[in-house]
């Protein structure tokens, strides 16, 4: 299956796609969170206004349930079977006076165990509609009206509605503000009539029963069924408010205010949820505006009020606020999906960076594998070989597909059983598989027989192939022919060694010559003292010149000679290192140099010393000398010499710089000064040309070095720079 890695091209256009996603998914939110606000508003108005409705339906069927029980009660026809004749009900041959007693108790009890009812009136037909029991009910209890304060109400609305009530029809009249004596109560509070006629046995309406019923509780809880940001609107058959979110609006119409809901707010229909609800506006209250459900609450069957309409509804800036909500909610989430998908988006493309790289760095691998000369094998932990290179094949002679048939140790060349030639290759195998470090192992390579019998030897490196830090899981083995490097470095040996030889036979030759040399030179000196001294009155001035300049010649030639011993010696002896106070080392060269130093006004100064030098203090002495002398030697004909001395130690070991204001060296000739026998201006001092060699002699032997800084006219500085002890033993050691 093929893998589709992410480059960086193709990232930035994903990156693109994604955003482009995001802010479609953003626009697509902001348009879906307003019709989802609206539709879970909508599910959650139906709910309320259903809780509403049963509010209402629950108060009007518990009214006409109070009032047909009443209704049913037997003083109620008592009266009228004793009405009918003359005042004593043949029946049970009861006063009219009992029954209306019997009917004041019992209107008395229910009143009393139903707050709601506020009073309760047996009212008669005859002498226009004149009330023949009643009993009222308000906060300080139930009271039967007397017979001298019973009105008279064939004048009311209910009173003529309820005329044209057949049997077992009830009657409800509308809602408004309980009055008495024709004026609204105060406190006022709501109210509405049950009525059920009463008829006599012939099938006459005789009068009826009225029930007052307080409707405080029922709009009490319909405001409590609703939230601040919700509302509920309660309206009559003619649409007047009865309930209002504004409590000053209800019941505008009880005081001559005629608004209405259709000429107070306009109606916008919106279907939701295949319901009809309304955006709900009004004109002169821009602030009202509503998210609406209305539904009409249908009456019992009966004579007057057929209806009442319930509306439930949202304010539009709550549902604002809900959309906005929903909207932030949304694009929160739209956001952290992109950071979720910009970060699985980035671990992929890293992961493909990762991989590719590794591809890249696999397929240089395997180019560098198929393209190497060299032998290069993977084997598992038993030595047997798993992969080769063509290299491999050519050179040992093996089928690509029999190659792993092969094991380590067939690439050893062996001269029978008891050759033991292939145990060092075997130990530091198993040495690599426990995870060491081994060197690389020398061989005699057993090749193809293709490329003759002449030997053929390699060197053979391994290391381990580590799956993870635990565990060892084979080995690779890098073969490379080192024959012809193995008769070089056997051609190199035995060159070095002829060098050596010759090298220490030009020592004994230079220390021979330069020792056998003395002693005629200091016969011929010593001669010449001579003839200076025993004829210096018989010599004229010409022949005198010539025997000191004999005499010169000699000298110099002893101090030549007495330079190349040094060097000799130098060269031959061992180096005894030690620490060594430069302040002492300083004033030995003093004392061995004070006539110089004082003929040539020479001021020698030592800067602060930092420590000791460890190295071999003769030899120190004598770098010291030398380049003091020098200094004395090559000094500036303008201005007496200086000579500073300072050491400095660092991590490295310690720095000793010898600074003069001579006459400078170019930098053409720094490598050149340091030969044997090179002096840059033979007519200035009488060097030997020698000093300097020995210098430099002196410091590799110490493994250190002489480094020099010059500026022509200024001064030269020279630098010897002697390593810590723990270098000079690697590197004795090395050299050893």
């Amino acid at each position: 299956m093929t893998t589709f890695y992410l480059d960086n091209k193709g990232f930035a256009a994903s990156l693109i796609t994604v955003f482009l996603a995001f802010l479609l998914l953003v626009w697509f939110s902001y348009q879906r969170a307003e019709t989802s606000v609206y539709r879970d508003t909508a599910e959650h108005l139906v709910s309320i206004a259903e809780l509403q409705a049963d509010v209402v339906r629950g108060s009007v069927l518990d009214s006409e349930r109070h009032v047909r029980f009443l209704h049913a009660t037997p003083p109620v026809q008592g009266i009228v079977r004793a009405t009918q004749h003359a005042g004593i009900d043949p029946r049970e041959a009861t006063p009219y006076p009992v029954w209306v007693s019997r009917l004041q108790t019992i209107f008395s009890a229910y009143a009393r165990n139903n707050p709601n009812i506020a009073q309760i009136r047996y009212i008669g037909l005859a002498d226009n509609g004149r009330e023949l029991v009643r009993v009222n009910q308000d906060g300080q209890g139930v009271e039967v009206i007397p017979d001298a304060q019973l009105q008279v109400k064939g004048d009311r609305d209910y009173f003529q509605a309820s005329l044209n009530l057949k049997p077992g029809e009830v009657y409800f009249s509308s809602i408004n503000l309980n009055r008495e004596w024709g004026v609204i109560e105060q406190p006022a509070w709501p109210t509405y009539r049950v009525v059920e006629a009463v008829y006599d046995t012939d099938g006459r309406q005789f009068g009826m029963i009225v029930v007052n019923f307080k409707l405080q509780a029922m709009f009490d809880a319909l405001v409590k069924s609703v939230s601040r940001d919700l509302a509920v609107f309660l309206l009559n058959e003619n649409g007047q408010f009865l309930l209002h979110p504004d409590p000053t609006r209800n019941f505008e119409f009880e005081y001559g205010l005629n608004e209405s809901w259709e000429s107070s707010y306009e109606e916008s229909p919106q279907e939701i949820a295949y319901r009809q609800f309304f955006r709900v506006g009004s004109p002169q209250h821009p602030d009202e505006r509503y998210f609406a459900l209305k539904q009409d609450i249908l009456l019992p069957e009966g004579a007057g009020v057929r209806h009442l309409t319930l509306v439930s509804a949202m304010r539009i800036s709550a549902l604002a606020s809900l959309v906005w909500k929903r909207q932030v909610n949304l694009l929160l989430i739209d956001t952290v999906l992109l950071l979720v998908v910009l970060a699985l988006l980035v671990l992929y493309w890293l992961f493909s960076k990762k991989s590719m790289a590794e591809l890249g760095v696999r397929a240089q691998f395997e180019a560098i594998v198929r393209g190497s000369s060299d032998i290069i094998l993977g084997l598992d932990c038993n030595g047997r070989v798993m992969s080769c290179n063509q290299a491999a094949l050519t050179l040992l002679g093996w089928q690509p597909d029999a190659a792993a048939e092969h094991k380590l140790t067939d690439i050893v060349y062996t001269s029978g059983p008891l050759d033991t030639s292939i145990q060092p290759l075997q130990r530091a195998f198993e040495a690599v598989c426990q995870g060491r470090k081994v060197e690389p192992v020398t061989i005699r390579l057993n090749r193809s027989e293709a490329r003759g019998d002449e030997p053929c030897y390699a060197s053979v490196a391994l290391s381990p192939i580590v799956i993870s830090q635990q565990r060892i899981n084979g080995v690779a083995a890098i073969i490379r022919d080192m024959t012809e490097a193995r008769n070089l470095q056997l051609h190199l040996q035995k060159t070095n060694q002829t060098l050596v030889e010759k090298n220490d036979e030009m020592e004994r030759f230079i220390y021979t010559v330069a020792h056998d040399l003395k002693s005629p030179l200091v016969t011929i000196g010593g001669f010449t003292q001579s003839v200076l001294r025993d004829m210096a009155t018989q010599l004229d001035a010409k022949n005198t010149h010539r025997m000191q300049r004999v005499l010169a010649n000699v000298n110099h030639m002893g101090d030549l000679l007495n330079d190349l011993l040094s060097l000799s010696r130098i060269v031959k002896a061992p180096v005894e290192r030690q620490w060594c106070e430069l302040t002492y080392c300083v004033d030995k060269v003093r004392d061995s140099l004070s006539t110089q130093l004082q003929e040539s006004r020479c001021e020698l100064v030592l800067e602060a010393a930092h420590g000791p030098v460890y190295a071999n203090e003769q030899m120190l002495v004598q770098c010291l000398q030398n380049l003091i002398e020098n200094a004395v030697h090559y000094r500036h004909p303008e201005r007496p010499p200086r000579i500073e001395i300072e050491c400095t130690p660092n991590q490295s070991g310690t720095q000793v710089a010898v600074r003069d204001n001579g006459l400078g060296i170019e930098s053409r000739h720094h490598e050149r000064i340091f030969r044997i026998f090179e002096r840059l201006d033979a007519s200035l001092g009488e060097g030997t040309g020698v000093g300097l060699a020995i210098v430099k002699a002196i410091m590799e032997k110490h493994q250190g070095t002489v480094v020099l800084q010059s500026t022509p006219g200024v001064g030269s500085t020279f630098f010897l720079r002697f390593p810590a002890p723990q270098a000079n033993r690697e590197e004795q050691n090395e050299s050893d």
